[in-house]
């Protein structure tokens, strides 16, 4: 082995040995035999700054030679050793130099905790250090802070709460496992950043188990405008120390619409239930196959579109026992619709038989309640062998609405704002 390699090595071995000498300790004539012989003339010292080294030392001394990089601490493990430093108090954001006073000393911040005061200088591990360099240098620790989760409800609800039900990954703050209901306002629980600083999506905070309340999602706002997590795979990112987001319940059972999936599942089971929409939704994605016969759920639509929807039925219709085809099916007294706008509905027929298609409903039984609802998109039809569309063969004036002499009969007091770019028969 060449002797310039092989000194090399010694050297970066001696470097490795010098990570594990105690802070303050001096090795006398021994260490200063060893700095001289292998011409060791900068100094790097390393205080932990609140944390510890892997040895549970909180200072370590290092000595290189002029024009060699000192070790980042953190960041590399050499293979010869394993190097590191932890603090379970926060999480390592790297080397800074510590203030000195005029003596050379370093400044403390915390004498009582060990905390050195850090200046604005970072360390730059890719200078050599020069001869008879000697940097002082602190780990700098960035606080493990809790995202805080704030229940927000109507004002005067008061939502069960079971510490049991709460989230696995959240944390109860002092004095929250004894409450029994939770209003409008009260911090129920902390979710802690990961070593990224990022909390990824989570699942509702805690569960109600009499259903008298639903979770909807988490908000950055208190009016529960702008979600925290837009999707399953997004994340929130640390703002500041004493972050906040906002976990949204409503009164009853209730199934949340936010994506094309859950979109899908509410056409699949229109005769029932209750549907509370949160967000803008693409349904390009998601055709619907299954005729709806019947609507009698609530959907509260709070503003939101449902947009690109299309509706094909390509085998042929007419032939059985039900042929009446629309959009909604017929709406039930039970129905309950508000706050909806429904755009780009492509809707596709093909008939084997006499039948009647309308673009919105087949009726509207007394007692619906339909209020702002707008639809807007395109009705095809191409009658086959035998095929005909017994409304529409006196024209389009009654091709929108069924259970009504023609379409003028209906009009948007009765809730629904209806829009087409064309309706065609082949």
């Amino acid at each position: 082995m060449k002797k310039k390699l092989k000194n090399k090595i010694i050297v970066f071995l001696l470097a490795l040995m010098s990570l594990f000498i105690l802070g303050g300790c001096s090795l006398g004539a021994s260490l200063n035999d060893v700095k001289k012989d292998y011409n060791l003339t900068a100094q790097v010292t390393y205080y932990a700054n609140g944390g510890v080294f892997n040895n549970s030392k909180t200072q370590k001394d290092m000595y290189y030679t002029a024009g060699s990089k000192a070790l980042n601490i953190g960041v590399v493990n050499p293979t010869s050793g394993s190097v590191s430093i932890s603090n379970s108090q926060g999480e390592f954001d790297g080397w800074y130099f510590i203030e000195l006073d005029g003596e050379g000393n370093p400044v403390f911040e915390d004498e009582e905790k060990g905390l050195y005061k850090l200046t604005d200088n970072k360390v730059d591990f890719t200078v050599a250090l020069a001869d008879g360099d000697h940097w002082i240098v602190g780990a700098k620790w960035k606080s493990l802070t809790n995202l805080k989760v704030q229940i927000v409800v109507d004002t005067g609800l008061t939502v069960p709460f079971n510490s049991e039900k709460i989230n696995s990954s959240m944390k109860l703050p002092e004095g929250v496992s004894e409450k029994t209901g939770v209003v409008n306002g009260d911090i129920i629980g902390e979710f802690e950043y990961n070593r990224n600083d990022r909390v990824f999506k989570k699942t509702e905070p805690f569960t109600v188990a009499d259903k008298s309340f639903t979770f909807v999602e988490y908000y950055l706002d208190e009016a529960c405008t702008q979600l925290a997590f837009p999707s399953a795979a997004s994340y929130y990112e640390k703002q500041g120390e004493n972050d906040t987001i906002y976990a949204k319940y409503i009164a009853g059972e209730w199934t949340i619409v936010k994506d094309g999936v859950t979109a899908s599942t509410m056409f699949s089971a229109m005769a029932s239930g209750r549907y509370w929409l949160i967000a803008d939704i693409d349904m390009s994605e998601y055709p619907l196959e299954k005729i709806v016969l019947a609507t009698g759920c609530e959907i509260q639509g709070n503003g939101k579109t449902l947009s690109n929807l299309k509706v094909k039925r390509e085998q042929g219709i007419g032939a059985g026992d039900n042929n009446v085809y629309s959009l909604l099916g017929t709406v039930q007294a039970s129905a309950k619709i508000e706050n909806l706008t429904i755009e780009n509905v492509t809707m596709t027929y093909k008939t084997v038989g006499e039948c009647e298609i309308y673009f919105v409903c087949n009726e509207i039984e007394a007692g619906a309640t339909i209020t702002n609802v707008s639809i807007s998109g395109s009705l095809t039809v191409k009658n086959l062998s035998g095929g005909s569309v017994t409304n529409l063969e006196n024209g389009l004036d009654h091709c929108l609405y069924g259970g009504f002499a023609s379409d003028a009969d209906y009009t948007e007091e009765n809730g629904f704002k209806v829009e087409y770019d064309y309706i065609t028969v082949e």
